[in-house]
Formats: C-alpha cells, structure tokens, sequence
C-alpha cells in the first residue's frame, strides 16, 4: 500500500472521514428506523399485553414462556408470572383429579374385594351346610371334636371334607 499526498500531509484525514461516515449512518439508521416503524414505546407495550394475555390464557409453562417471548426478546417478567401462576393451577387441579380417582379406585376395589370375599363366605358356607345335611359335620363343630361323630369332616375354611 502506497501512501497519497494527502496522507503525507493529513495522516489522520482518513481516520477522520471513517468517523464521519459511521456517525452519518447512525443517524440514518436512526432516523429510518423512526420513520419506517421500528420498536417504539406503544408498539413495545401493546406486544407485551399481548404476551401476557397469551401467556395467561396458555395456562402452561409452555404458554408462559410464549408469553414471555411475545412481549419482548427480553422477556416480560409480569406476563411470564402471571403465566406460570396458570400452569401452576392447572397442574394443581389436575394433581387433585388424580388424587381423587386414585382414592376412588381404591374404593371400589376395596368395596368389590369385600364382595367377592362375601360371596367366597357365603360359598363356603353352603358347601359345609350341604355336607352337614349329607351328615358330614364341620371340623370346628363341638360334637365333632368330641368324638360324637365319627369319620370325615368339612374345613370351615374351604369347605373340603377332611378325612
């Protein structure tokens, strides 16, 4: 690289012109910016309320964070809040769903184990009924124990004859 005239007499000339020219694009910049619809501060709110709205109405984390995206890249601490606020209280309300089918369900098995162990009682029950009919007495039964009956006896538990 050669050095002109000009820069032998001016060195600092050309370093001069570069400020010159980046200040004047700044200002252009600025000014299309203004003109041309850049952020300004009602567009900047008017996105952030409907951040919020979007975030709230999500009802998610996912939701919030759109929220909080759609209000600025910065992120807009008020509609993300408000945003978790819903997601919180929609996992809670779905944790209290849960719980309550989860206590339920644990209800009705109670209530048909109960039932199918009534109906197990009950079976049983005729069994040993049928065979002390048929003369075969249980093996809990006194006169049994005591010798009075001779031979086989039905289980109480099970309703098998014994022997």
């Amino acid at each position: 690289m050669t050095k002109t005239d000009q820069d032998i007499e001016n060195p600092n000339s050309t370093h001069i012109a570069s400020w010159v020219m980046s200040a004047i694009l700044v200002v252009v910049v600025l000014i299309g910016t203004y003109f041309m619809g850049g952020d300004t501060g009602a567009d900047l709110a008017s996105a952030r309320a409907d951040g919020r709205e979007a975030g709230v109405r999500s009802g998610s984390v996912d939701g919030a964070a759109r929220g909080r995206d759609d209000g600025s890249k910065k992120g807009d601490a008020e509609g993300f809040a408000q945003g978790k606020k819903a997601a919180f209280a929609s996992a809670r309300k779905s944790s209290y769903r849960r719980a309550y089918r989860r206590a339920y369900d644990s209800a009705y098995k109670k209530e048909k184990d109960a039932q199918a162990a009534a109906a197990r009682a009950a079976e049983i029950q005729n069994r040993i009924d049928s065979m002390r009919a048929n003369g075969i007495p249980a093996c809990n039964d006194p006169a049994y124990l005591a010798g009075l009956i001779p031979g086989v006896c039905t289980d109480p538990n099970s309703g098998e004859v014994l022997d």
